[in-house]
């Protein structure tokens, strides 16, 4: 289970469910173009920090931030981990890189089973853009996240010279810069700061490691991230209330998931609705259906509400602060987005892209 988490999968299974429903509202037209991906590189330092607390406290900003955008409405720029493991900048019309974020790759630095290799696997960024944060795969098997200011440049230094915490996935809040993280314990905290909240998880009371990315409510009143139920054998959405100092957990079922199947991140809408990749492997090559990846978008109390497509093996992204614009990468290592009935491609070249 461990490393289906760090690799932000979950393998789940699905009962059938009706006909692709396409979501459509006001378009926008795409100025994007596409571009490969170029790297630099540069040094820094930081210092370490760390985390233990355990006290709630409420969100009181209801607001998405404004970010620079372009015309269109699409950000103005993206974060992205190259094919050759990367953490950059770029910019979102031209597909040009216009900063390093870091490199992390060690490959020397391997055990006998060829484990233990240092790379970035995902990168984001607070939502007000004062920090840059990369998460290394693959070990330890608590995960690291490292956080790098903007004039920074992250390289691969010992974890008592760069500013990280543990944890496999990280969300930035739509509303200020704090961030979820997710791993044996989920947190919410501002970077360099003791968590707002900090539940740890472990296999008993519906409370089982989460996968993908954390979900934030769109105004702000509390979080939402997948667990799988092994009891149960299903998957569940797991939300935890904000503005509630002595709220515990809720989770609900995903009825429509079970099987062979799996979910891949985690989102919410402006209209508060929830989504995500859902995927089906490909076990019978003869099956026109498989591999198939889509997105799907349900409710917070776990109905399905539409499908709409997506390349088969795409990997999540995220959403913009406003919850309009989803940005992630397809089979095929290019960087895409969806938004208000309009699709685009960005770049050339990611394994992940985030707003």
């Amino acid at each position: 289970m461990r490393a289906r988490v760090v690799i932000s999968v979950i393998a789940v299974a699905i009962s059938a469910c009706g006909g692709t429903v396409v979501e459509t509202t006001s378009p926008v037209v795409s100025s994007s173009s596409v571009a490969p991906a170029t790297t630099t590189a540069a040094t820094t330092t930081k210092s370490p920090a760390t985390t233990t607390s355990t006290t709630v406290i409420a969100a009181d900003i209801v607001e998405p931030l404004e970010i620079p955008r372009l015309d269109n409405g699409l950000p103005a720029t993206f974060v992205g981990v190259t094919y050759d493991g990367e953490a950059v900048e770029v910019d979102t019309p031209t597909g040009e890189v216009l900063r390093s974020i870091g490199r992390m790759e060690r490959p020397n630095e391997s055990d006998d089973e060829g484990g233990g290799v240092a790379a970035i696997q995902q990168v984001w960024r607070t939502s007000e853009q004062s920090w840059y944060v990369v998460s290394e795969c693959c070990e330890p098997a608590a995960g690291t996240i490292h956080y790098v200011e903007p004039a920074a440049v992250l390289t691969p230094l010992g974890p008592d010279e760069s500013l990280m915490s543990f944890g496999w996935t990280v969300a930035p809040s739509p509303f200020d810069d704090r961030l979820v993280t997710l791993g044996y314990v989920v947190e919410v905290s501002r970077v360099g700061s003791e968590p707002e909240v900090a539940i740890p998880l472990d296999q008993g009371d519906g409370l089982y490691y989460p996968s993908g990315v954390a979900a934030w409510d769109p105004d702000g009143s509390g979080i939402s991230w997948l667990s799988e139920d092994w009891d149960a054998g299903r998957v569940t959405v797991v939300r935890l209330a904000l503005t509630e100092p002595d709220a515990e957990p809720t989770s609900v079922g995903l009825d429509w998931v079970a099987g062979d199947q799996w979910l891949d991140g985690l989102g919410a809408r402006s209209d508060g609705n929830l989504v995500a990749f859902r995927n089906t492997p490909d076990d019978d090559p003869e099956s026109p259906a498989a591999p198939f990846t889509e997105g799907v978008v349900f409710s917070t109390d776990g109905e399905i509400v539409a499908t709409f497509p997506v390349e088969a093996g795409s990997l999540w992204g995220g959403y913009d602060p406003s919850g309009r614009f989803l940005i992630y990468t397809d089979g095929d290592n290019n960087v895409r987005w969806q938004g208000l009935g309009q699709s685009g491609e960005l770049a050339e070249g990611f394994i992940h892209a985030s707003w």
